[in-house]
């Protein structure tokens, strides 16, 4: 009797394994390092930031043979414009829904993947003005730690997303747009 319990609990944990489940992966960026952003001097007017990737919009940022970790791109595009609003606001810089700079951004993809040395994220950062400048910014960020903790998952992911958002902002294609 014993011997056909323990054999029904490992085929129910097998396939539990093998067919997996899902977790979705939320992460806050952090606040930039004022090194890290350039003087940005006197912009004209306020500025529009606009979400457009599209509501529901998910990846798959790792599978594996037991839990997908699965994004929402309109959520990541969410956290990566206001952690620019916040970096604008913190430059005097206004922000309105009605300016007539607009910047659209838009996360457009995502990896997550268990290294030896930690878990590395990469998010690519699509942004457009209102003139059709476009480019993507790339963050990629590995965090040594665990491969399997989740807050190496957590950390490697903002890191990658403020990285991005520190790369748009040293754009100066970009901060050139805002000052005319």
């Amino acid at each position: 009797m014993g011997f056909k319990r323990i054999s029904a609990i490992s085929v129910l944990v097998m396939v539990v394994f093998f067919c997996g489940c899902t977790r979705n992966y939320i992460v806050k960026p952090f606040p930039l390092e004022p090194e890290l952003i350039p003087k940005i001097g006197q912009i004209k007017g306020p500025i529009n930031l606009v979400n457009t990737q599209a509501p529901g919009t998910k990846t798959v940022f790792k599978s594996g043979p037991a839990i997908d970790w699965v994004g929402d791109l309109n959520e990541w595009t969410n956290q990566a414009i206001e952690l620019l609003s916040h970096e604008l606001a913190q430059r005097k810089i206004s922000l309105s829904r009605d300016a007539a700079k607009t910047l659209r951004l838009a996360v457009t993809r995502g990896t997550l993947s268990s290294e030896i040395t930690g878990v590395r994220c990469v998010i690519v950062l699509r942004v457009t003005t209102g003139e059709s400048y476009s480019k993507e910014y790339e963050g990629n960020n590995i965090h040594r730690a665990s491969p399997f903790g989740e807050m190496a998952r957590y950390y490697a992911g903002a890191n990658a997303l403020t990285e991005a958002v520190i790369a748009l902002l040293n754009d100066e294609a970009i901060i050139r747009y805002l000052q005319e």
